[in-house]
């Protein structure tokens, strides 16, 4: 049986690979950070994020009795970046962002690390298109308005 709790830790990072972190906690028990638990913007490889011997806090996402490895988050003790985001932008606000992902009738845009916008096929251009990447491309920086 798995049990959840919210307990906020100060943790060593052991070994850092490219799809997640294993770190030491105070009490010399073992702790796994997966990649999308390590910041906000999960697709960033935890290699440019921390290094072996680095001090971080972590809390506990999942303990199951026996294991010897607890799974952890970093990410759910950095700022939460919506809280930043809807207080500093309104519908009708002008933004730029950075195509990330282009589906089959929209596309996914990054305002800043952890603040993902979609934005309908429909909506990405005045003049009718049929797919997304007639008029963008994963990379691409463009502008966008909050609706």
């Amino acid at each position: 049986m798995k049990q959840k709790t919210s307990d906020l830790l100060n943790v060593i990072v052991d070994k850092v690979l490219p799809f997640g972190v294993f770190v030491t906690l105070d009490n010399q028990r073992r702790g796994y950070i997966k990649r999308r638990h390590m910041s906000w913007a999960g697709d960033i490889d935890p290699r440019d994020l921390v290094e072996p011997g680095q001090a971080i806090k972590a809390m506990v996402l999942e303990t199951q009795p026996g294991a010897e490895t607890m799974l952890l988050s970093h990410r759910d003790v950095l700022p939460d970046p919506w809280l930043a985001f809807v207080r500093d932008h309104l519908p009708g606000d002008t933004i730029t962002g950075t195509v990330k992902t282009l589906g089959p009738d929209a596309g996914w845009i990054q305002t800043r690390p952890g603040i993902n916008g979609l934005i309908p096929l429909d909506e990405l251009s005045l003049e009718p298109v049929e797919k997304p990447d007639d008029l963008v491309w994963p990379g691409d920086v463009i502008e966008a308005v909050i609706t």
